[in-house]
């Protein structure tokens, strides 16, 4: 591997436009140097090139932007070297990313369970029914809902399989209004079992349509369940 500390200076040079005796080990990248965050990209990448270090493929964004002096980026550097995996070790699984999108009518939805309890309650949980029975529009919130559980079933790869209930997949709303989603069931098992360690989701509607996007990421199976799950 290639010497840390001056493929780290070396970076920091070329990106940030300096001469080489103004970066220090002690100087604070974004004040002292004048650093934005797409630089620090730019360096990190530039230093993964020089050293040989995978570094591009494990980013987080806050872990980027705590890298405070440059000695945080040569300890960084450093961590990731020694971290990394030796001729022999099982490869690492790589995170995956999977994204659903579903489309409701919502004159559809209001035909197949409007006014009909009992179809109502397959689909959806008591709190979504609540909480749509609580709305002006009550089937536009109630095919967002529908839409949202089969975008997560779409992210999941899997759609409705393994006996796996629609109630297994629950959109509840935090105090701002933000939807999240909750797993049940088959669908926590599944998720748990396979590496979950992400879910997002959004809902729109108007127009006589309701939409939903899920994203979900997906790490190494073993790893603890997301708070999500229940």
């Amino acid at each position: 591997m290639a010497d840390v500390e001056g493929a780290v200076r070396e970076a920091v040079v070329e990106v940030l436009a300096l001469d080489d005796d103004e970066v220090t080990p002690q100087s604070t990248l974004m004040d002292d140097l004048g650093a934005e965050s797409i630089d620090l990209l730019d360096i990190l990448f530039r230093i993964e090139k020089s050293t040989g270090v995978q570094i591009e493929g494990r980013l987080h964004a806050d872990e980027v932007m705590s890298l405070s002096t440059v000695q945080n980026l040569v300890d960084m550097v450093k961590g990731r070297a020694e971290g990394a995996r030796a001729p022999g070790d099982p490869p690492r699984v790589p995170r995956r990313l999977r994204v659903g999108v579903d489309v409701v009518g919502v004159a559809r939805l209001e035909r197949v369970v409007g006014g009909d309890e009992r179809r109502q309650a397959s689909l959806f949980t008591p709190g979504e029914l609540a909480y749509c029975h609580g709305k002006r529009r009550c089937y536009e919130h109630m095919a967002a809902r529908f839409a949202a559980k089969e975008a997560v079933l779409k992210a999941f790869g899997t759609g409705i399989s393994q006996r796996m209930r629609w109630t297994d997949v629950e959109v509840v709303n935090e105090s701002s209004g933000r939807p999240r989603i909750e797993l049940d069931g088959a669908v926590a098992t599944f998720a748990r079992e396979h590496g979950l360690e992400d879910l997002d989701v959004s809902l729109t509607h108007g127009e006589g349509l309701a939409l939903a996007h899920a994203v979900s990421i997906w790490e190494r199976p073993g790893e603890a369940a997301p708070a999500a799950l229940r």
